[in-house]
């Protein structure tokens, strides 16, 4: 763990053991929290707009006609619900 702390990769620590494979590395090997925080930092936002999807006609089509075979509940685009039975 300590080597995995200071940065070293784990495919390095898994030479170092003699695992054959990195799956039986990472059975020792977990992230404490600080060492998740360091990797977010090192992350970049990209400066791209949020821009929501928006499925086609077709798939919300498919959507629901599914849910109205199973009798389950369709959101709407007002918020409420509607209840379709088969």
């Amino acid at each position: 763990m300590h080597l995995l702390q200071s940065g070293v990769d784990l495919t390095t620590i898994q030479s170092w053991l003699g695992h054959a494979s990195p799956n039986t590395t990472h059975h020792y090997v977990e992230a404490d929290l600080e060492m998740k925080r360091r990797a977010l930092e090192k992350c970049v936002v990209p400066d791209t707009p949020h821009v929501p999807y928006q499925p086609p006609d077709e798939v919300l089509a498919l959507l629901t006609s599914l849910c109205r075979a199973e009798g389950t509940t369709i959101p709407s685009s007002t918020g409420g619900s509607q209840l379709h039975s088969p």
